[in-house]
Parts: C-alpha cells; structure tokens; sequence
C-alpha cells in the first residue's frame, strides 16, 4: 500500500514540475494555450534596454484573439483609432506567439514568457534591443 502512494505522489510531483510551459506563469493549468489567448486584451506595459515604461490609460492598445486564429489590435493616439486585423498562431510547440496582419506577409514572432488567463507577456525575438510586452484581460 505504502509504495503505490508514494508512486502516486511521485507521478504528481513530476507532472506538476513539468508543466511548466513559459518561465513566469504558473506550473499547471488545464486551459489550452490557445484558450488562455483568446480574450480581449489591454497593453500594461512596455520595456526597453531595462526600462518599463506604462501604457497610457488614454492612448491604449487592445488586442482581441479569436478561437478561429483571428486577432484585432486598435490602437488609439491622440484620440484618432487605428485598427490592425490579421490572423495568430503559436509556434515552436506553443512557446511562441506568431501575428501575422492582413496588410502584411512578415510574420511578427514573439517568445512567451508568461501566460495565464489574466495577463501575458512577450518579448521580441529580433532585434538588437528586444521589447518586452505585458498584457492583462480588459
């Protein structure tokens, strides 16, 4: 008896320490990457070359992923909107975000750092000074 728990213990010890899919998000969920994308989301915040600048409440960026691997991002400065479609996909065994713009054939790829069902974060793949990106569910 004794040694089928401890075999049992030990089979949910691993596969709680395994799942741990992005460096800052938690280690289980039973939500799909592709379920804890799609909602609407709302830039936080932004960081360049160690400096977290936060989006203005005024000016703010959404994004909006669909189950169907659409997106739309508005973007609003100065009180004039924006709007951005195109289609999304996760890569390199789902660590990597892939958006893509109707207007567009350059893929824009970003490395998952965090995913949960309330924020995200993404950082640049290319580019001498990558940006990171934070989102929270509007």
């Amino acid at each position: 008896m004794f040694k089928t728990q401890a075999i049992s213990l030990l089979f949910f010890v691993l596969l709680f320490t395994a799942c741990k899919k992005y460096p800052e998000s938690q280690n289980f969920t039973i939500l799909t990457p592709k379920d804890r994308f799609a909602r609407n989301w709302i830039l936080k915040s932004y960081e360049k070359n160690g400096v977290t600048t936060e989006s203005p409440v005024a000016d703010p960026v959404t994004l909006l992923f669909k189950k169907n691997s659409t997106y739309s991002k508005t973007i609003v400065v100065g009180g004039v909107t924006a709007m951005e479609l195109g289609r999304w996909n996760l890569s390199s065994g789902n660590a990597n975000l892939e958006i893509l713009p109707l207007d567009s054939t350059v893929i824009q790829e970003t490395e998952i750092l965090k995913l949960t069902t309330k924020e995200f974060k993404v950082r640049e793949i290319t580019g001498v000074s990558p940006i990171t990106y934070t989102f929270v569910v509007q």
